[in-house]
Order: C-alpha cells, then structure tokens, then sequence
C-alpha cells in the first residue's frame, strides 16, 4: 500500500513540477496579471493550490499528533469521492475556503518564493508518506471540506483534480 500511495503522490509532483518549469519561464508582470474577465492571476491560481498542500499537511500533522477515529473508507465514502470528483470537473464555480483565497494569496506574488515552499511541501510529504505507520496506509485521516474523510489515495487524487481544475484556469490567464 505504501507503493501505491508513493508512486501516486509521485505522479501528482511531476505535474506540480512541469507547472513550475512552466512559470519560471516567465516574467513576474506576466504571472501577476490577472485575466481580462477577472479573477485570480496565474501566481495567485499557483499560491492557491499550493496552500492547499500546506494546509492539508497541516491538519494531517494535527491528527497524526493527537490522534483520532480513524477508519477504512467505506462504500459512502467513495460515491463521495466520485461526485466531488465529477464537480471538479464541471465548469462551475465553488466557494473557496477563506484559509486558501482571498487575502491569503499575495496581490503581488513571487515565484521563487512560490517555488520554495512547493518543493518543501512536497518533501514533507514523500517523508510523511514513507513514514507514515502501516496500519494507517489504508485508513481515512484526511478530511476533505466538502466530503469528510478520505483515504490517502483520494486525497492524492484529489489533489490532481484540483491541479487539473486549476491548471485549465492557469492557462486560460496566460492567453
């Protein structure tokens, strides 16, 4: 199980990266600017995703330290899963929670400082996953906002819908 959900998260940080390599190519005005019809820039889009890493791995470390009810996902769980999987990829728009938008994303980002804190996220992650005891590989400790909790996996796949939602909304700002 380990494997699994290491070579997952994996999958998901190649992305992650080809997206920084695709910035880094980029004039800071670029990054900043914000799409003609409004909305976050290509920066703010990037700190989004990247507060939801930190955030989740925050309230990860939480439970981890103090423990908590956690089980195997279930039937109920997974047609979770499912719907917030098929919302993600419809072309609406969701309240984002406050703690990952708003005046928590930089007006004015830096990339490299962007970059930084992804790359460390990241890192604590593989750690945390390769660490992580056994008995927990196959139990619900993440708790997404809309769903509850979910296993590592679909956290993981969480993360690459999220990604994917958002990196359509990247692109979409740098034309």
């Amino acid at each position: 199980m380990r494997e699994k959900v290491l070579v997952s998260y994996r999958k998901y940080s190649a992305k992650v990266e080809a997206l920084l390599q695709q910035l880094n190519k980029l004039p800071q005005d670029v990054l900043n600017r914000s799409p003609k019809q409004s909305g976050w820039s290509p920066l703010q889009t990037a700190w989004h995703l990247l507060l939801v890493e930190e955030i989740s791995f925050q309230y990860i470390q939480k439970k981890m330290h103090y423990g908590g009810d956690f089980f195997k996902p279930g039937l109920s769980t997974r047609l979770k899963n499912i719907m917030l999987h098929i919302s993600l990829n419809l072309p609406i728009k969701f309240k984002t929670p406050s703690r990952v938008s708003g005046e928590n994303l930089p007006q004015e980002g830096n990339f490299d400082e962007l970059k930084e804190r992804w790359e460390k996220i990241q890192s604590d992650w593989i750690d945390f996953f390769e660490k992580v005891p056994e008995e927990l590989l196959d139990k619900a400790v993440y708790k997404h906002p809309r769903i509850s909790k979910i296993g590592w996996l679909d956290m993981i796949a969480f993360f690459k819908a999220h990604f994917k939602r958002h990196l359509r909304q990247i692109n979409r700002a740098l034309r």
